[in-house]
């Protein structure tokens, strides 16, 4: 049954995603880089199909059974120069294209962190910078969008990057309102509530550009470059009864590589989503090394760059 499986995956011109889409917001096809004209392409309920052609965004399909054809990919076919082509008389069979299929159910529980800080004033503190973490639901609204915004560096991205460069988006906009506010750190650490309800009021339309609708969200822990250590943790400090149920030694513990593995997949989250929101975690408070050099984040005591190699002082 193997070979026979193996066989038909290789004789088999349709373009079909599967389950392969079920955990995932984003998932390229890897093998099938060949959009053969009159066969078919199929995309499950709630998913879309975007077709990316010489990394641009082309064409969005949704749900159903499709003939790849001039009807269902036009733009593909357009930028494709399919109909010229056939013109000179060399027939076009296939076009070569990457092939993202998008999952359009809500994601719950899934994990953002943040590369550029919100920077605020606080009476107590003074200037200090900090880069949030924690989760939110999230949701695609518009596949294409989503899809251009990930591929805009490089013109394509990979599997295992996409949850990273999604978490991304959600922690610097996150960041960017905290900033916009002027909520000062005293707040963010004290009192996470009133926080949460300003991100949210703000979420609703934050990312539309990207396609993505945020919810829900929840902070669950901010880093600090460690020049702002010593004021951190004077105000912990000299804040104890308000600052209590803090953790300072459970951090996320992984600042020096801000790196999102795949999200909770929907039926662990689902079974855990009514418990976690019966429990209020404390937010947790780390600190780290940025390197001079390369801007890179390094745990707190490092004394080497884990990305150029330089050595700290």
């Amino acid at each position: 049954m193997g070979l026979i499986k193996t066989l038909k995956e290789i004789f088999n011109k349709n373009i079909d995603c599967g389950n392969d889409i079920d955990d995932h917001i984003v998932f390229p096809l890897k093998k099938k880089k060949w959009l053969y004209l009159n066969k078919n392409i199929f995309v499950k309920d709630e998913c879309s199909a975007v077709i990316v052609y010489k990394h641009k965004v082309c064409d969005v399909v949704g749900a159903g059974k499709f003939k790849i054809n001039e009807g269902s990919i036009p733009e593909t076919y357009a930028r494709a120069k399919i109909e010229r082509l056939n013109k000179k008389g060399a027939k076009v069979k296939r076009i070569r294209a990457e092939i993202y299929y998008v999952n359009l159910h809500e994601f719950k529980n899934f994990r953002y962190l943040s590369d550029i800080p919100f920077r605020v004033k606080s009476g107590s503190m003074g200037k200090v910078k900090g880069y949030l973490e924690g989760v939110c639901n999230v949701k695609v609204l518009d596949a294409g969008a989503l899809i251009k915004a990930l591929i805009k560096d490089k013109g394509k991205v990979k599997l295992k990057k996409i949850p990273n460069k999604i978490g991304l988006f959600i922690g610097n906009k996150i960041n960017q309102i905290i900033h916009k506010n002027k909520i000062p750190v005293n707040q963010v650490l004290s009192e996470q509530e009133y926080v949460e309800r300003v991100v949210n009021g703000e979420m609703q339309d934050a990312l539309d550009k990207l396609g993505l609708f945020v919810s829900k969200v929840k902070l669950k822990a901010v880093n600090f470059p460690k020049k702002f250590q010593g004021k951190v943790n004077e105000y912990l400090t000299t804040h104890k009864r308000e600052l209590r149920n803090f953790d300072l030694n459970s951090a996320f513990n992984k600042t020096s590589s801000p790196e999102i593995q795949n999200p909770v997949t929907r039926s662990v989250q689902q079974s855990n989503s009514s418990a976690m929101q019966n429990i209020q975690k404390p937010l947790n408070v780390s600190t780290f090394k940025e390197c001079p050099l390369c801007k890179k984040r390094n745990s707190s005591d490092s004394k080497i760059c884990i990305n150029c190699g330089n050595k700290f002082n």
